[in-house]
């Protein structure tokens, strides 16, 4: 495996794209960094800020076919497992796109390359929320058929900085982290994401083919137990199709999830609802029938608060 730490963070190395090698290293001591906690709101990206030292890495991999959530995924579980906070996990649209990237630390090209329109950004940190002792972000993104991972590491002065090394690579695809049926509410909690993986449908339907699922009495329970929370139920596709036909089928079999929530389980109407992505969000290739098996799924995500 590909990737950086030491005995004193981790006993396993963050996982990078096979094949990745360095193309930015910097340390900066007694400096101020500002680690992005929320997407752009339209003003500025909100932060917290950390002074003492800053480490900037970046690594690249030529022609990596590993989607974003592959790459990515890894990552998030690695700094959870080392008891980091998740402080932001936002894609390129719902970051705020160029505003948002154009207000963070992204290193210059030629040693980084970021595509506005498919990067996914996030940040941890440890100790107080709004004075961490540590903090990380962690830019994901794909670009001209080249893969990139930035990491920018800030430590408050007084705390002793992780001194990350790298290890060797492999080939091996980077293992998705979606909490699956079985572990729901704590895809939420960890990730604000779990899939519905025990739905089965009709090939071509919107249709649940059973009136009783696992997946569904978690998501009931939850939502019993999380009152401040509402839910959207999300529908995924493969790339067989167009992209207008695929987004309508996604939505309609989030739907059926959803209208099975309020008939079967007592969840109000008012707490949930579906949307579909089609085919712009894989897990996987869609190049095998199995990459296309798990591309075609039905996510729960947690909903913005309401105003």
């Amino acid at each position: 495996m590909f990737g950086f730490a030491t005995a004193s963070f981790a006993q396993d190395a963050l996982p990078l794209p096979a094949g990745a090698s360095e193309t930015f290293n910097s340390i900066e001591n007694n400096t101020d960094t500002k680690i992005a906690i929320d997407v752009w709101n339209g003003r500025n990206v909100p932060i917290v800020a950390l002074t003492g030292e800053r480490r900037t890495r970046v690594w690249k991999s030529e022609g990596a076919g590993l989607t974003l959530a592959q790459m990515s995924e890894p990552i998030l579980s690695y700094f959870l497992d080392q008891g980091f906070d998740l402080r932001l996990d936002c894609d390129a649209p719902r970051c705020g796109g160029f505003d948002f990237r154009y207000n963070v630390l992204v290193v210059d090209a030629p040693a980084l390359f970021v595509d506005l329109r498919n990067f996914r950004f996030l940040s941890f940190s440890k100790g107080p929320n709004q004075t961490p002792e540590m903090a990380f972000n962690i830019l994901v993104t794909k670009a001209f058929g080249t893969s990139y991972v930035q990491l920018v590491q800030a430590t408050q002065n007084g705390t002793t900085p992780i001194q990350t090394t790298t290890t060797a690579s492999t080939t091996k695809p980077a293992k998705l982290s979606y909490a699956p049926s079985g572990n729901i509410s704590a895809g939420l909690a960890a990730t604000g994401r779990a899939i519905l993986s025990d739905l089965e449908y009709a090939s071509g339907s919107s249709k649940l083919a059973q009136d009783r699922y696992a997946s569904l009495a978690e998501i009931a329970e939850y939502l019993t137990q999380n009152t401040d929370k509402d839910i959207v139920l999300v529908g995924h596709s493969d790339n067989i199709g167009g992209l207008a036909i695929n987004m309508s089928l996604a939505k309609k079999r989030a739907q059926s999830v959803v209208d099975l929530l309020v008939s079967n389980y007592g969840v109000k109407s008012s707490r949930i609802s579906a949307e579909g992505a089609g085919y712009l969000s894989p897990l996987t290739t869609n190049d095998t029938k199995q990459g296309r098996d798990t591309n075609r799924r039905v996510e729960v995500i947690i909903a913005p608060p309401k105003k």
